[in-house]
């Protein structure tokens, strides 16, 4: 055939070109006009004029244009929502509309819960003091999810390697690596998995929920004070795994593990490792029953996030119910 072939080269921000050649036909997408005049003015093209829907596309190229273009669209979306819920609380609106809260108001308006609404207020004001990131967002060089995760580490002198560094990586790699991190923390800087918070989550009948709240406010009441989720399941945890309480023994006992090579602590549960804070090493250390040294190989502990670590052999020590899951050594205490 002696049709005119059309070249378009896709670029992305990884180091990868996609070239598509396309011959181009007589009759448009979504066009009634087939003459060649009318394709040669470019009025009528698949390039120029999408298809209305996308049920009725026919050019993959098309529509992964429109995919690329839409993901661009979302986090400019989400970056302007978050700046105006931030003028949106400065200026009291939900109360000025009449609603009880913002949250409420935000729900009503815009469909977001609390939880997402908390999650842009508080993206809209660190973006407020981080100019790069926040044009990052704009242009779409960074998509929301990568944004909202850098969100969290990035401050002004950091947020340009936060941004080198998370071009052309998932969204879940970047929180993995956010998760270990501090605030001020750069890239290359080493990651604290003692850092990471886990999240529990069940779906259970409405009497269960029930004795559930039940068991939160009683245990509240013995505790005092404020209490946040982690407090409360731990000291729930504590509690039920009690068992006898010999004079002198802890009621149960705990597995802590310290690496002697990088000194860092894991604590053994349910057939896995989580690396927990210093202060849990310590307390082993001088409460524990030493068990001596296990796994005579190596046993590997990955770092989320740009760099990888492992861990030698480790010594193991036994502990009682007063060691809250923080270290890190390898010591193993059961």
């Amino acid at each position: 055939m002696n049709a005119p072939l059309h070249v378009t080269t896709y670029v992305n921000d990884l180091p990868l070109m996609l070239l598509l050649a396309r011959e181009e036909t007589m009759v448009a997408y979504g066009s009634t006009s087939g003459s060649p005049a009318a394709l040669s003015e470019g009025a009528t093209t698949s390039e120029s004029k999408p298809e209305s829907e996308p049920e009725e596309a026919l050019d993959w190229s098309q529509v992964h244009q429109r995919i690329v273009q839409l993901g661009a669209e979302r986090g400019a979306h989400e970056r302007e929502l978050c700046h105006w819920l931030v003028a949106a609380e400065r200026l009291n609106v939900y109360r000025r509309t009449g609603y009880a809260s913002l949250r409420e108001y935000v729900e009503r308006v815009v469909g977001l819960n609390g939880r997402q609404t908390e999650e842009r207020l508080r993206v809209g004001h660190v973006l407020i003091g981080l100019p790069l990131l926040d044009s990052a967002l704009r242009s779409g060089q960074l998509c929301w999810s990568v944004a909202r995760e850098l969100s969290r580490v990035a401050i002004e002198e950091t947020e340009q390697a936060w941004i080198d560094w998370a071009k052309g990586r998932r969204s879940r790699e970047v929180e993995q690596a956010v998760a270990a991190r501090q605030r001020g923390d750069r890239p290359e800087d080493r990651a604290d998995p003692s850092l990471i918070k886990h999240r529990l989550r069940f779906e259970v009948r409405a009497e269960t929920m029930a004795l559930f709240r039940d068991l939160q406010a009683a245990v509240r009441r013995d505790l005092g004070g404020p209490v946040d989720d982690d407090m409360l399941l731990y000291e729930i945890a504590r509690r039920a795994l009690g068992g006898p309480r010999d004079e002198g023994h802890a009621s149960y006992q705990i597995a802590v593990t310290t690496c002697e090579s990088c000194g860092r602590t894991s604590i053994d549960a349910g057939g896995e490792s989580y690396d927990v804070e210093s202060s849990v090493a310590e307390m082993a250390a001088c409460d524990g029953q030493q068990v001596g040294s296990v796994d005579g190989g190596q046993h590997g502990h990955q770092q989320p996030g740009p760099q990888q670590g492992s861990h030698q052999e480790g010594r193991r020590q036994q502990v009682g119910p007063h060691v809250s899951p923080k270290s890190c050594q390898t010591e193993n205490s059961l």
